[in-house]
């Protein structure tokens, strides 16, 4: 499966945002062949650590699509996430709640009819909401437990 991996950037510590890479990528369930990447700081940049790091012998690849800022500005971000949303056949997408990017991306997999999966996370509290056919809250003693047994590994 061709699957982006987008976020808020708002996770700019690459060890936080790898453990929650490996975490939603565990629960999603998705056999991901391809990594679709949009380049940014944060999420996007551990979805590609996540490939680098799991010694899949290339079995797994990554397609990167950047942004052209200078060509289209502001609208290079949607632009580029439209692109995304058309080639992949999924997307795994962990979001602060608040960036209106990465609501960006939840809206295209939805206009293209493509699952996702979802994980809202605020400042490493998930936001009380509840479940849903394309969110799975976790809950802060779910996520402690994910940490300490990525840190015994």
């Amino acid at each position: 499966m061709k699957v982006i991996i987008a976020g808020s950037r708002t996770f700019g510590d690459y060890m936080i945002a790898y453990h929650l890479v490996c975490y939603a990528i565990q629960k999603s369930g998705y056999a991901i062949k391809e990594v679709i990447s949009g380049m940014a700081e944060g999420i996007d940049k551990a979805g590609e650590m996540w490939v680098k790091t799991n010694l899949n012998c290339g079995l797994i690849t990554v397609k990167q699509f950047p942004a052209d800022w200078k060509t289209h500005g502001k609208a290079a971000g949607p632009i580029r996430n439209e692109e995304m949303a058309k080639y992949a056949d999924a997307a795994i997408i962990i979001w602060d709640g608040e960036s209106k990017g990465t609501a960006n991306m939840i809206s295209l997999m939805e206009k293209y009819k493509k699952p996702y999966y979802l994980m809202v996370v605020e400042q490493m509290n998930v936001k009380p909401q509840k479940d849903t056919e394309h969110t799975k809250v976790i809950s802060s003693e779910d996520w402690e437990k994910f940490k300490n047994d990525s840190e015994e590994e």
